[in-house]
């Protein structure tokens, strides 16, 4: 599965910039979560973008059964190796 949550603070990101820097960096987020496309966009625009970047990253790697910092390297209890 591959999904992320448009969470609160990012619509908030999303208006405080108004409708048009608004709108595209909503989308840019969106098509980065869903399609992995790097945005091409103004540099306000991106550095909110640049901030929401490791969350989208995390949502989506986290839907895709990868291990998260925590997790990583333990095994389980009776794994022959472990």
């Amino acid at each position: 599965m591959n999904n992320f949550n448009f969470n609160r603070d990012f619509y908030e990101g999303c208006r405080a910039l108004g409708d048009r820097e608004g709108m595209a960096l909503a989308w840019a987020m969106l098509r980065y979560g869903y399609e992995g496309i790097e945005p091409k966009l103004k540099p306000t625009t991106m550095a909110a973008f640049t901030f929401a970047r490791g969350r989208i990253d995390a949502m989506v790697n986290g839907s895709l059964g990868g291990a998260g910092e925590g997790r990583q390297g333990r095994r389980h209890r009776n794994h022959p190796r472990g």
